[in-house]
């Protein structure tokens, strides 16, 4: 049973952070670096908390979550609707840009393609949103552009894309040292 509580939205004048858009930074880890998957509480005390994951992923030893560059003007998540009105979910797309053309940009984007992931995406007011899951993993497309003379620069539009039943936020340290032996 749903426990719904009041949502006059937005709160203005009370000093929330409503920017839109993502911060500067996203963090990525193949599903395969990972040992063990945090959820949600299965029966948290707080309704809310039904759809935070509290408790940190656990990652294989010598993995640990990556960062991207985000660049401020071209970050966004988007979630859509999915499914029809009796079988539904959410169709979950980022979009990012990262200028410039390294070689370890190169090989991201050739890696990138074929493996899956877990995104934490850092939204502007500082809360973190989970894309993709254990069994409905998030892909990765880092697509080059050289653009024109005139134009943002070269660099890659990264886009992000997720099939998911529920709409996440990650509110756990984020492993980003590699894992040791126990």
């Amino acid at each position: 049973m749903s426990e719904y509580a009041g949502i006059m939205q937005p709160p203005f004048g009370t000093g929330p952070n409503l920017m839109p858009g993502l911060a500067q930074v996203l963090y990525f880890a193949s599903v395969n670096d990972i040992e063990t998957f945090g959820t949600p509480e299965a029966n948290p005390a707080n309704a809310v908390d039904k759809y935070v994951i509290k408790t940190p992923h656990v990652m294989k030893v010598g993995k640990m979550f990556h960062k991207m560059y985000v660049s401020i003007e071209k970050g966004q998540l988007k979630y859509e609707k999915l499914g029809g009105r009796d079988a539904t979910g959410f169709n979950v797309n980022a979009t990012s840009y990262m200028p410039g053309d390294s070689p370890e940009q190169n090989y991201f984007a050739n890696e990138a393609q074929g493996d899956r992931f877990i995104i934490l995406a850092k939204r502007a007011d500082g809360k973190l949103a989970q894309v993709g899951l254990e069994d409905f993993p998030a892909t990765m497309h880092a697509l080059h552009d050289s653009e024109t003379v005139t134009g943002d620069g070269s660099g890659y539009g990264v886009n992000i894309q997720a099939y998911m039943p529920f709409k996440l936020l990650y509110d756990a340290a984020i492993p980003l040292t590699p894992a040791a032996e126990e």
